[in-house]
């Protein structure tokens, strides 16, 4: 099991992944329910890279792999942008990429982050466990 800290120190690494770009999640989340469930680990990194690369929305999303483990990032640009999307990227990508990873015995995490303020929160796949909102500014500086 990964300690705070360790989930933590994830979380720096997958925040420094995040890069500055806005896109829309308009089309992915048009897909009829009954095509987005249920969805293979593939299903969701295709999502992931459709929302990337799809346009303006305050929505940037990045599947990556982080400390050996698969790991879907999503970054929104504030707090009205993550009440806005969240529940909906979670239900039809995030949702069938835990799923999946927990189907092949896969160490998976989910990552929220917010442009501003700069927090973020990791999630793992096998627990549903997440931490704490730390500041991300923070995460890597000498104290």
């Amino acid at each position: 099991m990964r300690t705070w800290g360790s989930m933590i120190a994830f979380l720096a690494a997958a925040a420094a992944l995040m890069v500055c770009v806005t896109v829309s999640a308009d089309n992915v989340y048009a897909k009829p329910r009954s095509q987005a469930t249920p969805m293979a680990m593939y299903d969701s990194i295709a999502a992931c890279e459709e929302v990337r690369y799809s346009g303006e929305s305050p929505v940037n999303c990045v599947v990556t792999n982080i400390q050996g483990h698969p790991t879907l990032a999503v970054e929104f640009a504030n707090e009205p942008s993550m009440n806005a999307y969240l529940g909906e990227f979670s239900e039809r990508i995030a949702t069938p990429f835990c799923e999946a990873a927990n189907k092949d015995n896969q160490s998976a995490f989910f990552v929220v982050a917010l442009k501003n303020p700069r927090v973020g929160s990791v999630s793992s796949c096998e627990t549903g466990e997440s931490s704490e909102w730390v500041t991300l500014d923070s995460l890597g500086q000498s104290n």
